[in-house]
Protein backbone atom coordinates (compact mmCIF):
# COMPACT_ATOMS: atom_id res chain seq x y z
CA UNK A 1 0.00 0.00 0.00
CA UNK A 2 1.46 3.21 -1.09
CA UNK A 3 1.58 6.08 1.09
CA UNK A 4 2.24 9.77 0.81
CA UNK A 5 3.27 12.21 3.66
CA UNK A 6 0.70 14.93 4.17
CA UNK A 7 2.47 18.38 3.86
CA UNK A 8 -0.21 20.23 5.62
CA UNK A 9 2.18 21.61 8.50
CA UNK A 10 4.54 23.75 6.02
CA UNK A 11 2.59 26.99 6.31
CA UNK A 12 -0.04 26.78 3.74
CA UNK A 13 -1.80 29.33 4.92
CA UNK A 14 0.93 31.23 3.51
CA UNK A 15 0.94 30.14 0.23
CA UNK A 16 -1.54 32.37 -2.55
CA UNK A 17 -3.70 29.94 -4.57
CA UNK A 18 -4.32 30.37 -8.19
CA UNK A 19 -7.66 32.48 -8.18
CA UNK A 20 -8.80 30.78 -11.39
CA UNK A 21 -8.75 27.11 -9.98
CA UNK A 22 -11.14 28.34 -6.50
CA UNK A 23 -14.17 29.64 -6.05
CA UNK A 24 -13.74 33.69 -5.94
CA UNK A 25 -14.60 36.00 -3.26
CA UNK A 26 -18.52 37.36 -2.94
CA UNK A 27 -17.57 41.19 -3.18
CA UNK A 28 -19.01 41.88 -0.16
CA UNK A 29 -16.27 39.83 1.29
CA UNK A 30 -13.49 40.55 -1.02
CA UNK A 31 -13.26 44.10 1.31
CA UNK A 32 -11.85 41.55 4.29
CA UNK A 33 -8.76 40.99 3.78
CA UNK A 34 -8.29 39.02 7.13
CA UNK A 35 -11.00 36.82 5.34
CA UNK A 36 -8.62 36.14 2.13
CA UNK A 37 -6.05 34.05 3.93
CA UNK A 38 -8.57 31.86 5.64
CA UNK A 39 -10.71 30.86 2.48
CA UNK A 40 -6.56 30.14 1.31
CA UNK A 41 -6.12 27.92 3.69
CA UNK A 42 -9.28 26.16 3.71
CA UNK A 43 -8.86 25.87 0.33
CA UNK A 44 -5.32 24.27 0.29
CA UNK A 45 -6.08 21.90 3.09
CA UNK A 46 -8.84 20.41 1.56
CA UNK A 47 -6.67 20.11 -1.74
CA UNK A 48 -3.94 18.52 0.01
CA UNK A 49 -5.60 15.97 1.78
CA UNK A 50 -7.24 13.85 -1.34
CA UNK A 51 -3.67 14.60 -3.10
CA UNK A 52 -2.02 12.72 0.42
CA UNK A 53 -4.03 9.60 0.29
CA UNK A 54 -4.21 10.30 4.03
CA UNK A 55 -5.09 11.87 6.83
CA UNK A 56 -3.02 11.28 10.34
CA UNK A 57 -5.19 11.32 13.78
CA UNK A 58 -7.75 8.97 12.26
CA UNK A 59 -8.17 5.55 13.12
CA UNK A 60 -7.61 4.51 9.78
CA UNK A 61 -5.82 7.50 8.38
CA UNK A 62 -5.20 5.90 4.56
CA UNK A 63 -7.97 7.15 2.42
CA UNK A 64 -7.15 4.25 -0.16
CA UNK A 65 -9.84 3.72 -2.76
CA UNK A 66 -12.30 6.93 -1.17
CA UNK A 67 -9.03 9.06 -2.31
CA UNK A 68 -10.69 9.75 -5.10
CA UNK A 69 -14.08 10.27 -3.96
CA UNK A 70 -13.03 12.78 -1.81
CA UNK A 71 -11.38 14.79 -4.22
CA UNK A 72 -14.75 14.43 -6.47
CA UNK A 73 -16.61 15.80 -3.62
CA UNK A 74 -14.18 18.87 -2.28
CA UNK A 75 -13.84 19.48 -6.38
CA UNK A 76 -18.30 19.69 -6.19
CA UNK A 77 -17.73 22.48 -3.71
CA UNK A 78 -14.53 24.68 -5.11
CA UNK A 79 -12.71 22.94 -2.02
CA UNK A 80 -15.17 24.80 0.44
CA UNK A 81 -16.40 23.88 3.76
CA UNK A 82 -19.25 21.21 3.92
CA UNK A 83 -20.42 20.66 7.10
CA UNK A 84 -19.33 23.46 9.27
CA UNK A 85 -21.06 26.67 8.81
CA UNK A 86 -19.94 30.15 10.60
CA UNK A 87 -17.75 27.98 12.61
CA UNK A 88 -20.39 25.58 13.94
CA UNK A 89 -21.07 22.43 12.78
CA UNK A 90 -24.78 22.12 10.34
CA UNK A 91 -27.54 20.32 11.48
CA UNK A 92 -26.22 17.41 8.81
CA UNK A 93 -23.13 17.25 10.48
CA UNK A 94 -24.90 16.71 14.36
CA UNK A 95 -27.54 14.07 12.31
CA UNK A 96 -24.22 12.28 10.32
CA UNK A 97 -22.37 12.06 13.91
CA UNK A 98 -25.36 10.87 15.59
CA UNK A 99 -25.76 8.52 12.77
CA UNK A 100 -22.23 7.06 13.13
CA UNK A 101 -22.44 6.47 16.58
CA UNK A 102 -25.35 4.17 15.88
CA UNK A 103 -23.31 1.68 13.00
CA UNK A 104 -22.82 -1.09 15.82
CA UNK A 105 -26.76 -1.90 15.09
CA UNK A 106 -26.02 -2.77 11.70
CA UNK A 107 -23.08 -4.86 12.64
CA UNK A 108 -20.47 -2.54 11.84
CA UNK A 109 -18.18 -0.61 14.15
CA UNK A 110 -18.43 3.14 15.04
CA UNK A 111 -14.72 3.58 15.77
CA UNK A 112 -14.06 2.74 12.59
CA UNK A 113 -15.91 6.40 11.74
CA UNK A 114 -14.31 8.18 14.70
CA UNK A 115 -17.67 8.47 15.80
CA UNK A 116 -16.65 9.08 19.20
CA UNK A 117 -13.82 11.37 18.53
CA UNK A 118 -15.96 13.25 15.64
CA UNK A 119 -18.61 14.03 18.16
CA UNK A 120 -15.51 15.60 21.12
CA UNK A 121 -14.41 17.77 17.85
CA UNK A 122 -17.50 19.02 16.87
CA UNK A 123 -18.35 19.80 20.75
CA UNK A 124 -15.12 21.70 20.98
CA UNK A 125 -15.53 23.56 17.94
CA UNK A 126 -15.49 27.98 18.42
CA UNK A 127 -14.65 30.89 16.96
CA UNK A 128 -11.00 30.44 18.41
CA UNK A 129 -10.46 27.18 16.29
CA UNK A 130 -7.21 27.28 13.61
CA UNK A 131 -8.70 27.32 10.29
CA UNK A 132 -6.38 24.30 9.06
CA UNK A 133 -8.18 22.36 11.91
CA UNK A 134 -11.59 23.47 10.76
CA UNK A 135 -10.89 22.54 7.19
CA UNK A 136 -9.43 18.55 8.64
CA UNK A 137 -12.12 18.04 10.33
CA UNK A 138 -14.76 19.16 7.55
CA UNK A 139 -12.49 16.67 5.83
CA UNK A 140 -12.76 13.66 8.66
CA UNK A 141 -16.73 14.19 8.75
CA UNK A 142 -16.65 13.86 4.78
CA UNK A 143 -13.67 10.70 4.94
CA UNK A 144 -16.23 8.98 7.89
CA UNK A 145 -19.76 9.69 5.78
CA UNK A 146 -18.32 8.48 2.20
CA UNK A 147 -16.73 5.50 4.35
CA UNK A 148 -19.57 4.71 6.23
CA UNK A 149 -22.31 4.67 2.99
CA UNK A 150 -20.25 2.54 1.18
CA UNK A 151 -20.18 0.56 4.03
CA UNK A 152 -23.59 -0.01 4.62
CA UNK A 153 -24.31 -0.05 0.53
CA UNK A 154 -22.09 -2.58 -0.68
CA UNK A 155 -20.41 -3.81 2.59
CA UNK A 156 -16.98 -3.56 4.40
CA UNK A 157 -15.25 -6.31 2.61
CA UNK A 158 -14.42 -6.86 -0.66
CA UNK A 159 -16.30 -10.31 -1.73
CA UNK A 160 -13.31 -11.36 -3.77
CA UNK A 161 -11.11 -11.81 -0.44
CA UNK A 162 -13.44 -13.86 1.49
CA UNK A 163 -13.87 -16.46 -0.98
CA UNK A 164 -17.17 -15.13 -2.99
CA UNK A 165 -17.71 -14.67 -6.37
CA UNK A 166 -20.29 -11.78 -6.35
CA UNK A 167 -19.23 -8.18 -8.02
CA UNK A 168 -20.24 -5.65 -6.10
CA UNK A 169 -18.19 -2.41 -7.54
CA UNK A 170 -21.02 -2.02 -10.47
CA UNK A 171 -23.48 -0.85 -7.71
CA UNK A 172 -21.86 1.25 -5.86
CA UNK A 173 -23.38 4.82 -5.46
CA UNK A 174 -22.00 7.28 -6.96
CA UNK A 175 -20.39 8.33 -3.45
CA UNK A 176 -19.04 11.84 -3.98
CA UNK A 177 -22.55 12.71 -4.95
CA UNK A 178 -24.39 11.38 -2.32
CA UNK A 179 -22.39 12.71 0.20
CA UNK A 180 -22.68 16.20 -1.53
CA UNK A 181 -26.07 15.96 -1.04
CA UNK A 182 -25.89 14.61 2.14
CA UNK A 183 -24.12 17.32 3.35
CA UNK A 184 -27.08 20.17 2.01
CA UNK A 185 -29.92 18.08 3.05
CA UNK A 186 -32.21 19.60 5.38
CA UNK A 187 -33.08 15.92 6.37
CA UNK A 188 -29.71 14.26 6.33
CA UNK A 189 -31.49 11.74 8.42
CA UNK A 190 -33.97 10.46 5.79
CA UNK A 191 -31.12 9.99 2.96
CA UNK A 192 -28.71 7.67 5.12
CA UNK A 193 -32.05 5.79 5.63
CA UNK A 194 -32.31 4.73 2.12
CA UNK A 195 -28.75 3.45 1.98
CA UNK A 196 -28.75 0.24 3.95
CA UNK A 197 -30.72 -2.83 2.17
CA UNK A 198 -34.66 -2.80 2.92
CA UNK A 199 -34.92 -6.58 3.02
CA UNK A 200 -37.45 -7.70 5.44
CA UNK A 201 -35.36 -10.30 6.19
CA UNK A 202 -32.41 -8.18 6.61
CA UNK A 203 -33.91 -5.69 8.88
CA UNK A 204 -34.68 -8.77 11.22
CA UNK A 205 -31.19 -10.16 11.19
CA UNK A 206 -30.49 -6.44 12.66
CA UNK A 207 -33.14 -6.85 15.13
CA UNK A 208 -31.68 -10.39 16.19
CA UNK A 209 -28.61 -8.61 16.39
CA UNK A 210 -29.92 -5.78 18.79
CA UNK A 211 -31.05 -8.61 20.79
CA UNK A 212 -28.33 -10.86 20.81
CA UNK A 213 -25.92 -7.83 21.88
CA UNK A 214 -28.06 -7.31 24.72
CA UNK A 215 -28.15 -10.99 26.43
CA UNK A 216 -24.69 -11.06 26.00
CA UNK A 217 -24.37 -8.20 28.03
CA UNK A 218 -25.81 -10.47 30.71
CA UNK A 219 -23.47 -12.13 33.03
CA UNK A 220 -26.29 -14.10 34.44
CA UNK A 221 -27.45 -15.49 31.06
CA UNK A 222 -25.35 -18.80 30.93
CA UNK A 223 -25.40 -21.87 28.57
CA UNK A 224 -26.31 -25.34 30.88
CA UNK A 225 -23.46 -27.43 31.98
CA UNK A 226 -22.46 -30.54 29.98
CA UNK A 227 -25.88 -32.65 29.76
CA UNK A 228 -24.02 -35.78 28.35
CA UNK A 229 -26.68 -37.84 26.52
CA UNK A 230 -29.78 -36.49 27.52
CA UNK A 231 -33.47 -38.46 26.52
CA UNK A 232 -36.41 -37.32 27.35
CA UNK A 233 -37.60 -38.92 30.16
CA UNK A 234 -34.79 -38.77 31.95
CA UNK A 235 -33.26 -36.65 35.20
CA UNK A 236 -30.32 -34.64 35.37
CA UNK A 237 -28.94 -31.80 37.60
CA UNK A 238 -28.69 -29.51 34.82
CA UNK A 239 -32.10 -29.58 33.75
CA UNK A 240 -33.15 -26.33 36.02
CA UNK A 241 -29.98 -24.50 34.38
CA UNK A 242 -30.96 -25.81 30.41
CA UNK A 243 -35.05 -24.78 30.89
CA UNK A 244 -33.38 -21.19 31.77
CA UNK A 245 -30.92 -21.05 28.53
CA UNK A 246 -33.75 -22.08 26.55
CA UNK A 247 -36.05 -19.31 27.90
CA UNK A 248 -33.49 -16.95 27.23
CA UNK A 249 -32.96 -17.86 23.28
CA UNK A 250 -36.81 -17.79 23.19
CA UNK A 251 -37.31 -21.62 22.95
CA UNK A 252 -39.60 -21.48 25.84
CA UNK A 253 -42.06 -18.60 27.08
CA UNK A 254 -40.40 -16.59 29.96
CA UNK A 255 -42.54 -17.95 32.35
CA UNK A 256 -40.88 -21.14 31.46
CA UNK A 257 -37.72 -20.31 32.93
CA UNK A 258 -38.31 -20.49 37.02
CA UNK A 259 -39.26 -24.43 36.68
CA UNK A 260 -36.69 -26.11 39.46
CA UNK A 261 -37.48 -30.13 38.19
CA UNK A 262 -34.06 -32.26 37.13
CA UNK A 263 -36.79 -34.40 35.14
CA UNK A 264 -36.28 -33.70 31.39
CA UNK A 265 -39.81 -33.98 29.86
CA UNK A 266 -42.60 -31.97 28.50
CA UNK A 267 -42.27 -28.77 27.46
CA UNK A 268 -38.62 -28.74 28.43
CA UNK A 269 -38.01 -31.50 25.43
CA UNK A 270 -40.16 -29.68 22.81
CA UNK A 271 -38.27 -26.92 23.73
CA UNK A 272 -34.92 -28.91 23.09
CA UNK A 273 -36.45 -29.52 19.75
CA UNK A 274 -37.32 -25.85 18.72
CA UNK A 275 -33.93 -25.20 19.24
CA UNK A 276 -32.30 -27.98 17.22
CA UNK A 277 -34.83 -27.07 14.38
CA UNK A 278 -33.03 -23.26 14.68
CA UNK A 279 -29.16 -25.03 14.41
CA UNK A 280 -30.11 -27.28 11.64
CA UNK A 281 -30.19 -30.44 13.90
CA UNK A 282 -31.93 -33.61 14.35
CA UNK A 283 -35.71 -32.46 15.87
CA UNK A 284 -35.41 -35.47 17.99
CA UNK A 285 -35.56 -34.05 21.79
CA UNK A 286 -31.87 -36.34 22.70
CA UNK A 287 -29.34 -34.05 23.31
CA UNK A 288 -25.64 -35.79 22.11
CA UNK A 289 -22.68 -34.50 21.25
CA UNK A 290 -23.71 -32.27 18.83
CA UNK A 291 -27.10 -30.53 20.30
CA UNK A 292 -24.65 -29.93 23.37
CA UNK A 293 -22.25 -27.94 21.06
CA UNK A 294 -24.83 -26.24 19.85
CA UNK A 295 -26.55 -24.98 23.27
CA UNK A 296 -22.78 -24.29 24.36
CA UNK A 297 -22.30 -21.52 21.66
CA UNK A 298 -21.56 -18.26 23.70
CA UNK A 299 -24.66 -15.44 22.34
CA UNK A 300 -21.78 -13.25 21.94
CA UNK A 301 -20.37 -15.67 19.13
CA UNK A 302 -23.99 -15.88 18.12
CA UNK A 303 -23.70 -12.41 17.67
CA UNK A 304 -21.07 -11.86 15.59
CA UNK A 305 -22.39 -14.64 13.12
CA UNK A 306 -25.42 -11.92 12.58
CA UNK A 307 -22.67 -9.85 12.32
CA UNK A 308 -21.38 -11.69 9.38
CA UNK A 309 -24.67 -12.35 7.94
CA UNK A 310 -25.62 -8.37 7.69
CA UNK A 311 -22.78 -7.52 5.80
CA UNK A 312 -23.17 -10.36 3.53
CA UNK A 313 -26.70 -9.31 2.56
CA UNK A 314 -25.16 -6.00 2.01
CA UNK A 315 -23.53 -7.60 -1.43
CA UNK A 316 -26.42 -9.27 -3.07
CA UNK A 317 -28.36 -6.71 -5.03
CA UNK A 318 -31.18 -3.93 -4.21
CA UNK A 319 -33.58 -5.15 -6.59
CA UNK A 320 -33.92 -8.45 -8.83
CA UNK A 321 -34.96 -8.30 -12.41
CA UNK A 322 -37.06 -11.27 -11.56
CA UNK A 323 -37.62 -13.17 -8.68
CA UNK A 324 -34.32 -14.71 -7.61
CA UNK A 325 -33.33 -18.64 -6.89
CA UNK A 326 -31.39 -18.28 -3.96
CA UNK A 327 -29.06 -21.32 -2.62
CA UNK A 328 -28.23 -20.91 1.21
CA UNK A 329 -24.97 -23.51 1.50
CA UNK A 330 -25.01 -24.08 5.31
CA UNK A 331 -28.60 -24.29 5.67
CA UNK A 332 -28.31 -27.31 2.64
CA UNK A 333 -31.97 -25.12 1.82
CA UNK A 334 -32.77 -23.66 -1.76
CA UNK A 335 -35.55 -21.00 -1.79
CA UNK A 336 -37.63 -19.83 -5.65
CA UNK A 337 -38.83 -16.93 -4.52
CA UNK A 338 -41.96 -15.41 -6.06
CA UNK A 339 -41.99 -12.01 -5.79
CA UNK A 340 -45.36 -9.92 -7.16
CA UNK A 341 -46.07 -12.86 -9.65
CA UNK A 342 -48.39 -14.53 -7.15
CA UNK A 343 -48.62 -18.08 -5.66
CA UNK A 344 -46.19 -19.62 -2.92
CA UNK A 345 -42.16 -19.31 -2.91
CA UNK A 346 -41.10 -22.83 -2.72
CA UNK A 347 -38.05 -23.87 -0.58
CA UNK A 348 -36.92 -27.53 -1.11
CA UNK A 349 -33.53 -29.25 0.70
CA UNK A 350 -29.95 -29.46 -1.21
CA UNK A 351 -26.93 -31.51 -1.70
CA UNK A 352 -23.83 -28.97 -1.52
CA UNK A 353 -19.95 -29.61 -2.47
CA UNK A 354 -17.63 -31.79 0.62
CA UNK A 355 -16.25 -29.56 2.84
CA UNK A 356 -12.45 -29.05 1.98
CA UNK A 357 -12.96 -31.53 -1.03
CA UNK A 358 -14.73 -30.33 -3.32
CA UNK A 359 -16.82 -26.98 -1.75
CA UNK A 360 -19.77 -25.32 -3.79
CA UNK A 361 -18.83 -21.90 -4.76
CA UNK A 362 -20.32 -18.83 -3.28
CA UNK A 363 -21.36 -16.55 -6.92
CA UNK A 364 -24.24 -14.88 -8.82
CA UNK A 365 -25.78 -16.25 -11.73
CA UNK A 366 -28.35 -16.39 -14.28
CA UNK A 367 -30.42 -19.34 -15.11
CA UNK A 368 -30.79 -19.42 -18.49
CA UNK A 369 -32.35 -23.16 -19.38
CA UNK A 370 -32.99 -26.62 -18.35
CA UNK A 371 -32.03 -29.81 -19.73
CA UNK A 372 -34.30 -32.84 -19.46
CA UNK A 373 -32.71 -36.23 -19.40
CA UNK A 374 -29.56 -34.95 -19.91
CA UNK A 375 -25.62 -36.41 -20.11
CA UNK A 376 -23.26 -36.12 -17.64
CA UNK A 377 -20.35 -35.10 -18.85
CA UNK A 378 -18.06 -36.28 -16.44
CA UNK A 379 -15.30 -33.79 -15.25
CA UNK A 380 -11.86 -34.07 -15.97
CA UNK A 381 -11.10 -34.24 -12.64
CA UNK A 382 -13.56 -36.77 -11.41
CA UNK A 383 -12.28 -38.68 -14.64
CA UNK A 384 -8.71 -38.51 -13.48
CA UNK A 385 -8.97 -39.49 -9.91
CA UNK A 386 -11.56 -41.63 -9.25
CA UNK A 387 -13.06 -43.10 -12.93
CA UNK A 388 -9.96 -44.23 -14.28
CA UNK A 389 -9.03 -46.57 -11.33
CA UNK A 390 -12.18 -47.92 -11.05
CA UNK A 391 -12.42 -48.69 -14.81
CA UNK A 392 -8.92 -50.54 -14.54
CA UNK A 393 -9.63 -52.39 -11.50
CA UNK A 394 -13.20 -53.38 -12.89
CA UNK A 395 -13.73 -52.33 -16.80
CA UNK A 396 -17.74 -53.83 -16.21
CA UNK A 397 -18.16 -50.10 -14.00
CA UNK A 398 -18.49 -48.87 -17.71
CA UNK A 399 -21.46 -50.57 -18.63
CA UNK A 400 -23.11 -50.89 -15.17
CA UNK A 401 -23.05 -47.27 -14.37
CA UNK A 402 -23.99 -46.46 -17.95
CA UNK A 403 -21.27 -44.70 -18.57
CA UNK A 404 -19.56 -44.54 -22.70
CA UNK A 405 -16.05 -42.47 -23.67
CA UNK A 406 -16.21 -40.00 -26.39
CA UNK A 407 -13.07 -40.04 -28.95
CA UNK A 408 -11.36 -36.69 -29.63
CA UNK A 409 -13.68 -37.27 -33.25
CA UNK A 410 -16.81 -37.47 -31.33
CA UNK A 411 -16.70 -41.41 -31.97
CA UNK A 412 -18.50 -42.73 -28.71
CA UNK A 413 -16.61 -46.39 -27.86
CA UNK A 414 -17.80 -48.85 -24.65
CA UNK A 415 -14.53 -50.10 -24.88
CA UNK A 416 -12.03 -50.38 -22.10
CA UNK A 417 -8.85 -50.47 -22.82
CA UNK A 418 -5.14 -49.26 -22.35
CA UNK A 419 -5.80 -47.15 -25.41
CA UNK A 420 -9.16 -45.55 -24.10
CA UNK A 421 -7.63 -45.36 -20.75
CA UNK A 422 -5.05 -43.77 -21.89
CA UNK A 423 -6.70 -40.68 -23.97
CA UNK A 424 -9.15 -40.33 -20.90
CA UNK A 425 -6.06 -39.48 -19.18
CA UNK A 426 -4.44 -37.11 -21.26
CA UNK A 427 -8.26 -35.18 -21.58
CA UNK A 428 -8.47 -36.20 -25.39
CA UNK A 429 -11.45 -38.60 -24.62
CA UNK A 430 -14.13 -37.42 -22.57
CA UNK A 431 -16.58 -39.68 -20.52
CA UNK A 432 -20.09 -39.26 -20.55
CA UNK A 433 -23.14 -41.08 -18.59
CA UNK A 434 -26.33 -41.45 -20.33
CA UNK A 435 -29.25 -40.26 -19.36
CA UNK A 436 -31.75 -42.10 -17.76
CA UNK A 437 -32.61 -42.74 -14.02
CA UNK A 438 -29.12 -43.85 -12.86
CA UNK A 439 -28.01 -41.01 -14.57
CA UNK A 440 -25.95 -38.65 -11.65
CA UNK A 441 -27.72 -35.69 -12.52
CA UNK A 442 -31.06 -37.09 -12.49
CA UNK A 443 -33.39 -36.22 -15.12
CA UNK A 444 -33.06 -32.62 -15.52
CA UNK A 445 -30.21 -30.19 -14.83
CA UNK A 446 -30.79 -26.33 -14.20
CA UNK A 447 -27.97 -24.54 -15.92
CA UNK A 448 -26.64 -20.96 -14.99
CA UNK A 449 -23.82 -20.09 -16.65
CA UNK A 450 -20.66 -19.63 -15.14
CA UNK A 451 -17.03 -20.16 -14.92
CA UNK A 452 -17.07 -22.95 -12.01
CA UNK A 453 -19.17 -24.60 -14.34
CA UNK A 454 -21.97 -25.35 -10.97
CA UNK A 455 -25.35 -25.88 -11.77
CA UNK A 456 -28.17 -27.43 -10.18
CA UNK A 457 -29.57 -31.09 -10.83
CA UNK A 458 -31.40 -33.85 -9.56
CA UNK A 459 -29.86 -36.90 -8.10
CA UNK A 460 -31.00 -40.86 -8.02
CA UNK A 461 -29.54 -40.67 -4.26
CA UNK A 462 -32.70 -39.67 -2.88
CA UNK A 463 -31.92 -40.96 0.66
CA UNK A 464 -29.34 -38.46 1.38
CA UNK A 465 -31.82 -35.66 1.80
CA UNK A 466 -32.77 -37.12 4.56
CA UNK A 467 -29.12 -36.75 6.08
CA UNK A 468 -28.75 -33.51 8.59
CA UNK A 469 -25.33 -32.45 7.17
CA UNK A 470 -25.38 -32.81 3.52
CA UNK A 471 -21.85 -31.60 1.46
CA UNK A 472 -21.73 -34.83 -0.11
CA UNK A 473 -21.46 -33.56 -3.67
CA UNK A 474 -18.47 -32.85 -5.76
CA UNK A 475 -19.50 -28.96 -5.98
CA UNK A 476 -22.88 -28.78 -7.97
CA UNK A 477 -25.84 -28.86 -6.13
CA UNK A 478 -28.47 -31.63 -6.14
CA UNK A 479 -32.31 -30.42 -4.99
CA UNK A 480 -34.85 -32.77 -3.62
CA UNK A 481 -37.87 -31.90 -5.94
CA UNK A 482 -36.61 -30.99 -9.30
CA UNK A 483 -39.92 -31.43 -11.10
CA UNK A 484 -41.10 -28.41 -8.35
CA UNK A 485 -38.65 -26.27 -9.78
CA UNK A 486 -38.77 -27.08 -12.99
CA UNK A 487 -42.76 -26.57 -13.19
CA UNK A 488 -41.54 -23.17 -11.01
CA UNK A 489 -39.11 -21.62 -13.55
CA UNK A 490 -40.89 -22.80 -16.67
CA UNK A 491 -44.24 -21.04 -15.63
CA UNK A 492 -43.29 -18.10 -18.28
CA UNK A 493 -42.86 -20.82 -21.63
CA UNK A 494 -46.41 -21.77 -22.80
CA UNK A 495 -47.48 -25.49 -22.65
CA UNK A 496 -45.33 -26.98 -19.80
CA UNK A 497 -47.69 -27.94 -17.42
CA UNK A 498 -46.12 -30.46 -14.83
CA UNK A 499 -47.83 -33.29 -16.51
CA UNK A 500 -45.63 -32.47 -19.44
CA UNK A 501 -42.37 -32.13 -17.81
CA UNK A 502 -42.91 -35.23 -15.94
CA UNK A 503 -43.39 -36.60 -19.61
CA UNK A 504 -40.03 -34.99 -20.63
CA UNK A 505 -38.23 -36.40 -17.43
CA UNK A 506 -39.99 -39.88 -18.34
CA UNK A 507 -38.44 -40.91 -21.66
CA UNK A 508 -36.82 -39.61 -24.94
CA UNK A 509 -33.52 -37.75 -25.61
CA UNK A 510 -31.45 -35.47 -23.92
CA UNK A 511 -33.84 -31.75 -24.47
CA UNK A 512 -33.10 -28.31 -23.94
CA UNK A 513 -35.90 -25.71 -22.66
CA UNK A 514 -35.09 -21.99 -22.49
CA UNK A 515 -36.71 -19.96 -20.07
CA UNK A 516 -39.25 -16.90 -21.16
CA UNK A 517 -36.71 -14.74 -19.18
CA UNK A 518 -32.83 -15.40 -17.33
CA UNK A 519 -33.95 -15.76 -13.14
CA UNK A 520 -30.98 -14.63 -11.32
CA UNK A 521 -29.33 -17.54 -8.78
CA UNK A 522 -27.61 -16.45 -6.04
CA UNK A 523 -25.54 -18.75 -4.21
CA UNK A 524 -25.10 -17.48 -0.37
CA UNK A 525 -23.00 -18.39 2.62
CA UNK A 526 -25.42 -17.70 5.61
CA UNK A 527 -24.41 -19.11 8.72
CA UNK A 528 -27.39 -16.83 10.13
CA UNK A 529 -31.01 -16.35 8.65
CA UNK A 530 -33.90 -14.54 10.57
CA UNK A 531 -37.52 -14.89 9.20
CA UNK A 532 -39.95 -12.24 8.71
CA UNK A 533 -40.91 -13.27 11.59
CA UNK A 534 -38.27 -13.00 13.47
CA UNK A 535 -37.21 -16.83 14.20
CA UNK A 536 -33.68 -16.92 14.13
CA UNK A 537 -31.90 -19.53 12.92
CA UNK A 538 -27.91 -20.60 13.19
CA UNK A 539 -25.72 -23.07 11.24
CA UNK A 540 -22.56 -24.23 11.17
CA UNK A 541 -19.47 -22.64 9.39
CA UNK A 542 -19.21 -25.56 7.38
CA UNK A 543 -16.59 -24.42 4.60
CA UNK A 544 -14.50 -21.65 7.45
CA UNK A 545 -15.71 -19.01 5.25
CA UNK A 546 -17.09 -17.47 8.21
CA UNK A 547 -13.87 -17.31 10.26
CA UNK A 548 -12.21 -16.42 6.86
CA UNK A 549 -14.29 -13.01 6.88
CA UNK A 550 -14.20 -12.13 10.53
CA UNK A 551 -10.58 -12.12 9.95
CA UNK A 552 -10.95 -9.89 7.12
CA UNK A 553 -13.37 -7.43 9.19
CA UNK A 554 -11.21 -7.51 11.84
CA UNK A 555 -8.12 -5.45 9.66
CA UNK A 556 -8.84 -2.12 8.11
CA UNK A 557 -11.69 -1.55 6.05
CA UNK A 558 -10.72 -3.88 2.86
CA UNK A 559 -12.33 -1.41 0.53
CA UNK A 560 -10.00 1.34 1.87
CA UNK A 561 -6.99 -0.43 0.57
CA UNK A 562 -5.59 0.90 -2.94
CA UNK A 563 -5.77 -1.93 -5.33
Amino acid sequence: MASVVVLLALGLGCARPDRSARRPLAPERALLADEAPAEAQTFETLRAIPAAGRLEGLRHPELGALQSDLDALYRKSDWGLLWIEQGRPSRAARELVSHLAKADAAGLRSEDYDAGALARRLEALGPKTPVVEVAKLDASLSIAALRNVSDLSIGRANPERASVAIEVEGRSLDLASFVARLAASSEPGALLAKVEPASPRYLALRRALARHRELAADATKMPPPDLGKLRPGQRHPGVPRLRRWLATLGDLPAESAAGSSDHYGGEVVLGVERFQERHGLDADGVIGATTMRALSVPIAARARQLELALERWRWLPRSFSAPPIVVNVPEFRLYALDGPRGGDPIEMRVIVGKALETETPIFSGEMEYLVFRPYWNVPYSIVTKEMIPKLRSAPATLARDQLEIVTGSGRVTTAVNASTLAGLASGAYGLRQRPGAQNSLGLVKFIFPNDENVYLHGTPAKGLFSRRRRDFSHGCIRVEDPVALAEHVLRGVPGWSRERIEAAMASGNDRRVDLAEPIPVHVVYMTAVASVGGQVSFFEDLYGHDAELARELAGEPARVAAE
